[in-house]
């Protein structure tokens, strides 16, 4: 009775389905005037009571803020049974970090919509424009001040220059000389090798060059390096420094902006089936910066002796305030959000409206979507303030060293506690990433379906869990850091190595979506409460290559698994 029932049910309905209706019902009846012209139909202003935009805007924003939810939940558990059984701290402050994830949430959905609606059509619509209009040589001019914008533009790099006063110049000379009297010269330096990395990328569209010897190539010289660093005892706490750079180097704005601009320029070049993804500059800008820090300490190395700069440092005798990731003033917020979005914006649009002579016509969109970008992170900013103010930033820190100098710590057992605690913040923050959001996005988009971004984003975040793991021997166990950062690149290489070209674009690309405004307060604190800035260097670094390592892995799973 029932497969009756439900096979009159299926008729019925593949009845309604087919029935046709003539075009002349859905359209207005003709009416001529008096010439016997037809008089062009004006439709009624659709008349919205403040009920109808509830239920329009309710279903609008529910899905989209219910999309933030599933990836701050678990990070807000996790917060909150670590200050309520770790830190013994009162209701009132988990009360704090409640509230600060709530606008954490919000802020997300705002920033998230913001880039969507608005920052990325740009500049996918100005990298399609480019090629049409301008030669090779002016495209790489504008690309190269790309990236030196970028790079002066995002906060992101601030949080590691802010590390100056930490740094024991004794033990770590050239690390001490680069944050501060090289500051400025570090700054350039890292915005050249991020403009020398898009160029690498863009002239590799234009040539049709393969993505694979490209990566293996830059990271053969990084690794290069790298060995040649720690060679030389006081450019060796330079090594973690110049890796965590190179992982947050572009912040989750930057990182769009450049994803955007590059698949707009394979849409108008379209060189074979991987450059229709579009992939591989930010994974460029990243590995460039690593060697430009590297570089500039190995120069500087040559030109000023460690005694020089121990000699400066205790002349000088400046005591500066530590300076953490974020500041409690609504305005410096403000502040910070429009740095990290308008000169990048408004750079990419004087190159629209000076050299292409291209009007953008969805202007009013771009406006609209810097807004919301902006809004956007103005409240994840301050809604992170509240959500740290107990267990993130320097609370972290102090809470982290209390506990690794206090006397019950120092059992094999109480670093696996910490392993386990470094996996779980670099799992749950990664996933809550908006880079990471919009980059799933694109890349689901790209490959029609093929990877899904909610499957990407777990296995993005779990390799960064791991690669965090990894990264708290590096910090706890000094002695033997060079000998986990080798074994985890090398393996990083041999994955690339077997891999195809799509999944090396996609797995390099996504490992520059995981450092970010949710993961680095945490992750970064935890390196500098183990470490120290010298040995707790190259936590992050841990997090993305592990993360790169996850989505090979995937792709060998996946050719393995078809075939």
């Amino acid at each position: 009775m029932r497969k009756k029932n439900r096979s009159v049910l299926q008729a019925q309905n593949a009845a309604i389905e087919m029935r046709q209706i003539s075009y002349d019902r859905l359209t207005p009846k003709i009416r001529r005037g008096t010439s016997g012209r037809i008089v062009p139909h004006v439709a009624a202003p659709v008349k919205l009571h403040l009920k109808d935009i509830y239920r329009l805007l309710k279903n609008y924003f529910k899905n989209r803020f219910f999309d933030q939810v599933r990836v701050t939940v678990l990070l807000l558990v996790f917060v909150g049974i670590f200050q309520w059984w770790g830190l013994e701290h009162s209701w009132v402050d988990i009360g704090v970090t409640a509230f600060g994830f709530f606008a954490v949430t919000v802020g997300l959905m705002v920033l998230v919509e913001g880039l969507r609606i608005g920052v990325i059509p740009f500049g996918d619509a100005i990298g399609n424009t480019l090629p049409k209009k301008r030669t090779l040589p002016f495209i790489v001019m504008i690309v190269f001040l790309l990236g030196v914008v970028i790079t002066f533009a995002e906060p992101t790099l601030t949080i590691l220059l802010a590390l100056a006063p930490l740094v024991v110049v004794e033990k770590a000379p050239y690390l001490y000389f680069l944050l501060n009297d090289g500051a400025s010269m570090l700054g350039w330096v890292v915005g050249g090798s991020v403009g020398l990395g898009l160029v690498c990328g863009v002239i590799r569209f234009f040539r049709g060059w393969r993505i694979k010897p490209v990566i293996l190539g830059a990271l053969a010289f990084a690794m290069g390096m790298t060995f040649l660093a720690w060679s030389r005892p006081g450019v060796r706490g330079v090594v973690g420094f110049a890796w965590d750079c190179g992982a947050v180097v572009l912040g989750p704005v930057s990182v769009v902006m450049v994803l955007a601009l590059g698949m707009g320029m394979v849409s108008a070049v379209a060189r074979g089936r991987e450059a229709v993804l579009g992939l591989g500059m930010i994974a460029l800008a990243a590995i460039f910066s690593v060697m430009g820090v590297l570089g500039l300490a190995l120069v500087m190395s040559m030109m000023v002796s460690e005694e020089t700069i121990i000699a400066g440092a205790y002349a000088s005798q400046v005591v500066v305030a530590p300076s953490f990731w974020i500041q409690t003033t609504l305005s410096h917020e403000i502040l910070w959000s429009l740095l990290a979005i308008l000169p990048t914006v408004l750079f990419l649009w004087a190159v629209a409206q000076l050299f292409l002579k291209e009007k953008f016509q969805e202007s009013g969109m771009l406006i609209y979507g810097m807004v919301l970008s902006t809004l956007g992170l103005v409240i994840l900013h301050v809604g992170l303030t509240f959500a740290y103010a107990h267990v993130g930033g320097e609370a972290a820190i102090l809470d982290v060293k209390a506990l690794v100098d206090s006397s019950r710590f120092g059992t094999p057992m109480d670093f696996l506690m910490i392993g386990v605690i470094a996996g779980i913040i670099g799992f749950a923050t990664t996933l809550a990433e908006p880079g990471l959001n919009l980059l799933g996005t694109a890349i689901e988009g790209r490959t029609n379906g093929v990877i899904k971004k909610k499957k990407l984003s777990v296995v993005v975040a779990l390799g960064a869990a791991f690669g965090t793991m990894i990264g708290v021997l590096n910090s706890v166990a000094p002695a033997a850091s060079f000998w986990v950062l080798v074994p985890v690149l090398s393996g990083m290489v041999l994955l690339t190595f077997f891999s195809s070209e799509a999944w090396v674009a996609i797995a390099y690309d996504g490992g520059g979506g995981v450092s970010g405004p949710m993961t680095v307060p945490w992750v970064y604190a935890l390196g500098l409460g183990l470490g120290g800035p010298v040995d707790g260097g190259g936590l992050l670094s841990m997090g993305v290559a592990g993360s790169i390592m996850a989505v090979l892995l995937m792709g060998l799973w996946e050719r393995i698994h078809v075939s």
